[in-house]
């Protein structure tokens, strides 16, 4: 968890009740929003990073993750047996993006303040600073959230299933289906990683989302539970196959700015059509960091102006791959393009970057068991006995694979109900078997 650096102190100017009472309120909000752990998934989703340097007012965070060291059965007298070398994967994440406030409290308002009962008065400037800290923790979400769900359309880690849009009994079956979709990251093994704890494992999905997936416990026989489902509209427990799944505010919806929407003076964070997320909580890397808040008076209105601002780095896949994201449908080549696109580690001039991926994770080869969910393309239309490589890219694409790009795999071992295909190691890695029935294409007499 990454608990952002609370300003190390309040700059003041003057020295008057008026100020000192705003400066004590404020730290207490700053610190009360952005300890609220529980209320956000970018905090319970982000690893601290392992060293954080200041460098001429430019902070920087290094992560490493350890290389495993393997066993092995050889021996020979002369030469021993294999070698290794400890070796550690590192990615260092320059906390350069910014995030700032300039708020100024009316002279009007201060004279109120002043004459105020303390109560009164305490409420009054409590409601603007924890207004805006609390913006503060809606945008380090808002940018925790558009950034992952990029980097899972970059690099087609997506489970299309409309959570939005579901009977009594397909509300039952997603919970299967998530649950499948979990034992894929379990079973990861790489060279960082041999499989994962589904402890681990943390989700949320949109409150529409949510309310859709309270409709499979009507279907239980435990009537109380049922009963309950219905009087409340709430799911009866926030775990789904073991993992916790929560419900978030910001999902499904879009935050556009200079709109009553907006979150942000000049950012849009669009995440209307995401209906879930399910993230590896060591998995990603978002270092934040303050500079400072200042509280000062205005030299030409005499107003208290409040000026901040905060540092923070795009969210890094320390860990890739340990996620997905639930949406309608799979993404077309060219979401996964445009997603691409948004990588800061591929253009740091690019202001629309959400993302940044580490030096160690490809975002130019794919996996193919993540661009080709659907493996069963039902009934496809071939010519001869057994399909052609050309009849099965048509039949993949149509079967929903969208976001794969015809010839860029090759097929081996067809019959006339299934094949295995396996990556050009250029666009795709891998191999995945896939299954069909066929319909023969009609002969034309051309007598």
């Amino acid at each position: 968890m990454a608990i952002p650096q609370i300003p190390k102190a309040f700059i003041i100017g003057g020295n008057t009740p008026t100020e000192n009472a705003v400066l004590s309120v404020l730290e207490a909000q700053v610190r009360g929003e952005l300890t609220a752990e529980i209320s956000t998934l970018f905090m319970r989703n982000t690893v601290t990073a392992d060293q954080i340097a200041n460098i001429s007012g430019v902070a920087m965070a290094i992560y490493r993750a350890t290389v495993r060291v393997l066993w092995g059965s050889t021996w020979d007298e002369f030469t021993g047996t294999k070698r290794q070398k400890g070796t550690v994967k590192t990615t260092t994440l320059i906390i350069d993006k910014e995030l700032t406030i300039d708020f100024n409290i009316p002279e009007f308002d201060i004279e109120r303040f002043m004459t105020s009962p303390a109560n009164v008065a305490t409420q009054i400037v409590s409601n603007w600073t924890s207004s805006f800290m609390r913006n503060l923790r809606e945008n380090f979400e808002l940018i925790f959230l558009q950034g992952t769900k990029d980097y899972a359309i970059a690099k087609s880690l997506v489970l299309p299933l409309n959570l939005n849009n579901m009977t009594k009994e397909q509300a039952l079956n997603a919970y299967y289906i998530i649950g499948e979709r979990n034992n894929k990251l379990i079973k990861k093994v790489d060279d960082i990683t041999v499989g994962i704890n589904k402890a681990d494992l943390t989700g949320a999905c949109g409150i529409d989302s949510s309310f859709n997936l309270a409709k499979a416990f009507t279907l239980l026989n435990y009537g109380q539970i049922a009963a309950n489902t219905l009087a409340t509209g709430k799911r009866y427990t926030n775990q789904i196959m073991g993992m916790e799944f929560y419900e978030s505010f910001y999902l499904e919806q879009d935050f556009i700015h200079d709109t009553v929407s907006g979150m942000h003076l000049e950012k849009d964070y669009n995440l209307l059509n995401l209906f879930g997320v399910v993230y590896n909580r060591y998995m990603w890397g978002m270092p934040i960091s303050f500079t400072k808040v200042r509280n000062k008076l205005d030299n030409a209105t005499d107003n208290i102006r409040i000026i901040g601002k905060a540092l923070y780095a795009l969210p890094s896949a320390i860990r890739p791959d340990l996620m997905y994201i639930i949406q309608e449908k799979m993404p077309t080549i060219d979401e996964i393009k445009t997603a691409r696109a948004k990588n800061y580690k591929t253009d740091p001039t690019n202001v629309n970057a959400t993302y940044q991926s580490t030096d160690y994770d490809n975002m130019n080869i794919l996996d193919l068991q993540n661009i080709i969910y659907y493996k069963d393309l039902g009934k496809i239309t071939i010519a001869s006995d057994n399909p052609t490589s050309d009849e099965l890219d048509i039949a993949i694409v149509n079967s929903g694979n969208v976001g794969f790009t015809p010839k860029k795999a090759t097929y081996t071992n067809i019959t006339n109900t299934s094949a295995t295909m396996t990556g050009d190691n250029k666009e795709y890695y891998g191999t995945v078997k896939i299954t069909f029935s066929k319909v023969k294409k009609k002969q034309v007499n051309n007598d």
